[in-house]
C-alpha cells in the first residue's frame, strides 16, 4: 500500500528461546520514489530524507486488539521502547546536521567526533518487536506476509504492526499409582503434506514435569498428535534389577496403541488445547534379533512398531560387538525394520512376536536396495520436438533423445510415517536414451511421479498394475519387471482467471501462508481419465497450464496450497462437489475458465 509519503512492509521475525516469548515484527521504511528518497539505514543526508520521529501501534492479528506492554526495538538496539496500554510506541530521533554543518565538521574532525556525528544522523530502516504469547515469524514464510494483511501506515512516521498468537497443547501424564514420581517423554507431531502425500513429521519432546504436567508452546495453526515414548520404570521403590521388568508402553492421544488410531489435534490460531494421556505400565521382556549381512561399517537405523502400524514410540538399538538388535519390548506382535547408509545400502525386515517371556533366536537378513529399470516410448503428434537447448529439431530426429532428456521418474513413499526415503531416475549411460533406472529403492509403497517435459505421461504400467491409479509396491529384494511409460504431447491447454478476495487466515493443517499468488488444482473426477496438475495465477489473477492429459477435472482455486488434494479421499473429494467448475478436455483443445476462489478449508 503506498501513502503519500512512505511505504511500510512488515514482516515477522523471529522468537527464541523455550517458555519466552520473542516475537519479532520488522517494518522496512521504504519511500515512494515518486515523492520522497528512499531512506535506508545509515544513509540520510538531509531532514527532508528522514522523519524527526516515528510512532505507531502493535495489534493481536486475530482480535485486532491493541497489545500493552510489547517490546518494539531496532536490531541493533539502539532503539527500544514498550508500548502503552493502548499498543502506541513512538521513537524520536536526534536532529540531522545540516550540509553546512556537516561541510565544516568534516575538514578537522577526530575519529570519535566523526562515529559521534554518524550514529546522530543514524535511522533504522528496521524495526522488531515481541512479546510472550505470540509466535516466531520463523514459523511462516516471510514473503508469506504482504502490505495489505499487516496493515501499511498511512504517512511515513506511523506504522501499524500484527502480531499472531501462539497456539498451545497442555496436558498431563494420568498415573495409575497416585504417589509415581516417573517423568515420561512426549513427542508432537505434527500433519504435513509432501508431495501430495499426507506425512506425521515429529515437531519436538517435552519431558513431563515431575507431577506429570507437559506443555508445548509456540504452535501455528495445524493439525497434530501427541505420543508417549516408552519408559523403563526405574521407581527404586517398586524395581528389582533381578525380577521381571515393567515399563510404560507408548501411548497416543486419546488412548490409542498406534498412530493410526490416534486422535488428530486441530488446532486453530491462539488456541489451548488441553491433552491428558494415560500411563499403562506393563510387563517388559528382553529382546534380541540377529542381524545378517549387514554392509561392513555401515549405519544403522532401526524402525520398531506394531505389526502393520508404522509409528513410533517404540525403540531398539543396534549392539555392533554382538551383531545383535537389542532392547526390551512387552508383549505384541511387531515389525522391526533396519536401514543402512553410505555406498551400499541395504534393508532388512522381520517380523516376531513378545509374549510373556524373553525373545531371541531370529534374524533379519538384510539386502542391498532394488534398482527398477524405466521403458519409455513416445507416441508424438508435434511436427517439431524441442531439443535440450529449446532449439526445434526435425520431425524425423531420433525421438529415443527426446525421452532421455525430457523424461524423469521420482517415486514418493505413500506411507503416513517411516524412514523410506523415495528415489529419483536417471539416464542409462549406454543405452539408446529410451531407458531410465531408479536406483536404492526401499521396500515399501510408492507413488510414481512422471515428469514428461512439453507432454505428458498417457500410460504408466508394471506389470499389470496402472501406476497412474495406483501405488508401486516394492518388497524386499526388490523386483525384475521394469516400469513401462508412454509419452504423448497431445494435451489439452487450459487458461482462466481467479476472482481476488480479500486476505483470508491460515487454515489448520498448513505451515505457511501463500499471499498474492492463489493455486488452481485440476482434481480428476472419479473414473476419469485424468492426472492431478497445479497451476499457480500471476498477479493479474490470471493462470495458463499446458499439456493437461484429457479426461474429466473439477477445477478448484485457493488462496493457500492444498497438496493433499493430490491423493485425496473420494469422502474428501465429495466435500468439494459444490465448489469450483467441472470441465472436460480432449486432446488438443484450448478452454478458458473463470473461478472463483474456494473458501471450504481456508479457514478453520
Amino acid at each position: 500500500m503506498r501513502t503519500s509519503g512512505t511505504w511500510f512492509h512488515f514482516v515477522d521475525s523471529v522468537r527464541l528461546g523455550p517458555g519466552v516469548c520473542r516475537l519479532v515484527v520488522a517494518c522496512c521504511v521504504l519511500s515512494c520514489a515518486a515523492v520522497v528518497p528512499r531512506i535506508a539505514a545509515q544513509n540520510l543526508s538531509t531532514e527532508a530524507a528522514a522523519p524527526a520521529s516515528i510512532h505507531g501501534t502493535v495489534l493481536n492479528r486475530v482480535t485486532n486488539e491493541p497489545i500493552s506492554r510489547a517490546l518494539v526495538y531496532s536490531p541493533d538496539n539502539a532503539y527500544a521502547t514498550l508500548t502503552d496500554d493502548r499498543g502506541h510506541f513512538e521513537f524520536k530521533f536526534p536532529p540531522l546536521e545540516s550540509p553546512k554543518d556537516e561541510d565544516r565538521s568534516s575538514t578537522a574532525e577526530s575519529p570519535q567526533a566523526r562515529a559521534m556525528r554518524s550514529a546522530q544522523s543514524y535511522r533504522p530502516s528496521t524495526f522488531l518487536a515481541r512479546k510472550p504469547g505470540f509466535l516466531s515469524a520463523g514459523d511462516f514464510n516471510q514473503g508469506d506476509l504482504d502490505d495489505e494483511e499487516n496493515g501499511v501506515a498511512a504517512s511515513s512516521s506511523e506504522m501499524t504492526l500484527f502480531l499472531d498468537p501462539e497456539a498451545l497443547i497442555a496436558g498431563r501424564i494420568l498415573f495409575g499409582s497416585a504417589d509415581s514420581t516417573t517423568r515420561i517423554r512426549v513427542e508432537l507431531y505434527q500433519r504435513v503434506v509432501q508431495e501430495g502425500q499426507e506425512r506425521w513429521v515429529s515437531q519436538r519432546h517435552f519431558t513431563t514435569w515431575a507431577n506429570g504436567e507437559f506443555r508445548f508452546d509456540e504452535l501455528v495453526p495445524a493439525v497434530y498428535k501427541l505420543v508417549t515414548i516408552e519408559q523403563l520404570d526405574r521407581d527404586p521403590l517398586t524395581l528389582d534389577p533381578r525380577g521381571q521388568q515393567f515399563g510404560y508402553q507408548p501411548i497416543f492421544y486419546p488412548n490409542a496403541l498406534n498412530l493410526s488410531d490416534a486422535a488428530p489435534i486441530h488446532l486453530a490460531e491462539g488456541a489451548t488445547f488441553q491433552a491428558n494421556l494415560s500411563a499403562v505400565r506393563r510387563p517388559y521382556y528382553p529382546v534380541k534379533i540377529g542381524v545378517e549381512n549387514l554392509p561392513q561399517g555401515a549405519t544403522t537405523n532401526i524402525l520398531v512398531y506394531p505389526q502393520g502400524r508404522p509409528g513410533p514410540g517404540y525403540t531398539l538399538l543396534y549392539d555392533a560387538n554382538e551383531e545383535m538388535i537389542q532392547g526390551m519390548l512387552p508383549d505384541g506382535n511387531y515389525t522391526v525394520q533396519v536401514t543402512t547408509s553410505g555406498e551400499h545400502r541395504a534393508t532388512g525386515i522381520g517380523n516376531f512376536t513378545v509374549k510373556g517371556a524373553p525373545m531371541a533366536g531370529i534374524r533379519v537378513s538384510m539386502t542391498p536396495n532394488a534398482s527398477l529399470t524405466v521403458h519409455v516410448r513416445e507416441e508424438l503428434t508435434s511436427a517439431q520436438d524441442q531439443g535440450q537447448d529449446g532449439s526445434a529439431t526435425g520431425a524425423g530426429a531420433t525421438r529415443n533423445v527426446r525421452a532421455r532428456l525430457f523424461a524423469r521418474v521420482r517415486l514418493s513413499p505413500a506411507e503416513e510415517f517411516g524412514i523410506n526415503q523415495g528415489a529419483f531416475s536417471h539416464g542409462v549411460t549406454d543405452g539408446d536414451g529410451s531407458s531410465l533406472e531408479l536406483d536404492e529403492v526401499q521396500p515399501g509403497r510408492y507413488w510414481v511421479h512422471v515428469m514428461a517435459g512439453n507432454g505428458y505421461a498417457s500410460s504408466v504400467m508394471w506389470g499389470g498394475t496402472d501406476l497412474l491409479r495406483q501405488q508401486l509396491v516394492i518388497g524386499q529384494g526388490g523386483s525384475s519387471l521394469p516400469i513401462e511409460i508412454t509419452l504423448r504431447d497431445d494435451g489439452a491447454e487450459v487458461t482462466g482467471s481467479v476472482q481476488k478476495a480479500g486476505t483470508t487466515s491460515r487454515s489448520a493443517g498448513t505451515t505457511g501462508r501463500m499471499r498474492g499468488r492463489e493455486t488452481v488444482y485440476f482434481v480428476p473426477t472419479a473414473e476419469s481419465s485424468g492426472q492431478f496438475r497445479e497451476a499457480w495465477t500471476n498477479e493479474d489473477g490470471t493462470f495458463q497450464t499446458a499439456q493437461l492429459p484429457p479426461g474429466t477435472y473439477r477445477a478448484l482455486a485457493f488462496q493457500q496450497r492444498h497438496e493433499e488434494l493430490e491423493h485425496a479421499s473420494e469422502e474428501t473429494l465429495r466435500g468439494y462437489e459444490s465448489e469450483g467448475q467441472v470441465i472436460h478436455v480432449a486432446a488438443g483443445q484450448k478452454e478458458h475458465l473463470r473461478l472463483s476462489l474456494v473458501k471450504k478449508g481456508e479457514s478453520e
